[in-house]
């Protein structure tokens, strides 16, 4: 009723107008047009995870997770019951939770998931964007260092060993590595951003990746020419490895009194940063760089399933620094990928 009878007031306006008006009004009268038009698309159902539709399998093809899992997830992340935006919309934490593994999951658009969620474009963006903000506000922090309950040294041994059995070295625990996340060419700032190697504007993030799976540490966005060197420097990680990675004493004979990370050729040699051997290398050298190369993979494999859970982070036509945050989309979707 309000848009038609403001439509009414415009036409009265229109009819009895000055001619320099006329054009003016007639394009405001075809957009309200529009306006009562979109007011008159049909209703839009409600969002109900408990829905027949909801079958375990097609919960797990839509958001990652199994289904009976979804509230153990919202109680481990500490989502509310309610959320409120800043323009007073108000939704289930449950529901934003939803929204952002859907949009992660794989490349789409807002009104792609109006019918499915059950509201407008303007509030999907709304509820994508305060919980994402709230995910990062809470636990975006968590895989900046390595202060994790789990990692404790009995933990560490057990990685240790687990890598010893492929492996020439019994003091690694882990892999770490950087990886390129390309986006769109931003119109100010495109050489900071621009990576020759590669040959395309992006962001990098360093990970470093345990035995078992997760991501131990995640530190970025850094700028896209950035070397690892820099990036390993601006992280502190060596200091935190000096600190927390030392073997408890009594040690066996011949072990080594540290445990230690092993990366690509691109990173400095330390005590508690290992690489591969470079140069004119002996038949030996060799050996141990192929076979510490095989076990290497294991923080590759985990760059692929972070992009295979959430192929939202590989289209990069969407992914545009000045609009969006996409370091912590990133961040983000390596916690949960942790959770997965």
């Amino acid at each position: 009723d309000y848009w038609d009878g403001l439509v009414g007031l415009f036409e009265a306006e229109a009819a009895r107008g000055a001619d320099a008006d006329l054009d003016f009004l007639e394009l405001v009268l075809e957009a309200l047009r529009e306006e009562v038009v979109d007011e008159e698309a049909p209703e839009l159902f409600a969002f109900d995870a408990d829905a027949e539709i909801w079958t375990p399998q097609k919960w797990k093809e839509t958001f990652r997770f199994e289904k009976e899992h979804h509230n153990r997830l919202c109680a481990a992340l500490g989502i509310p019951d309610k959320m409120t935006g800043p323009s007073r919309f108000s939704w289930k934490g449950a529901d934003g939770l939803c929204l952002v593994l859907r949009r992660l999951a794989y490349p789409c658009r807002l009104l792609d998931l109006e019918e499915t969620f059950g509201r407008r474009r303007n509030v999907l963006s709304e509820m994508f964007n305060c919980t994402c903000d709230f995910l990062y506000g809470q636990w975006g922090g968590l895989l900046q260092n390595l202060m994790h309950p789990w990692l404790t040294p009995g933990v560490l041994e057990e990685f240790a060993a687990a890598v010893a059995t492929k492996a020439p070295l019994d003091n690694v625990w882990g892999f770490i590595d950087g990886t390129v996340r390309p986006c769109c060419r931003p119109i100010v700032g495109q050489r900071l951003l621009f990576n020759g190697h590669k040959r395309v504007h992006c962001l990098k993030f360093q990970s470093v990746v345990c035995p078992n799976g997760l991501m131990a540490n995640l530190t970025g966005p850094y700028e896209g020419v950035d070397p690892p060197a820099l990036e390993l420097r601006d992280s502190g990680l060596l200091n935190q490895l000096q600190v927390q990675m030392n073997r408890p004493q009594p040690l066996q004979q011949g072990a080594s009194p540290i445990f230690s990370l092993y990366g690509d050729p691109a990173y400095p040699l330390r005590g508690h940063l290992l690489r591969p051997y470079r140069g004119n290398l002996t038949p030996q050298q060799q050996l141990f760089n192929t076979r510490m190369s095989q076990v290497r993979m294991a923080v590759e494999w985990q760059f692929g399933k972070l992009l295979q859970l959430f192929a939202y982070l590989d289209y990069k036509k969407n992914l545009k620094i000045l609009l969006q945050p996409i370091g912590v989309y990133y961040v983000m979707s390596a916690l949960l990928m942790n959770c997965h």
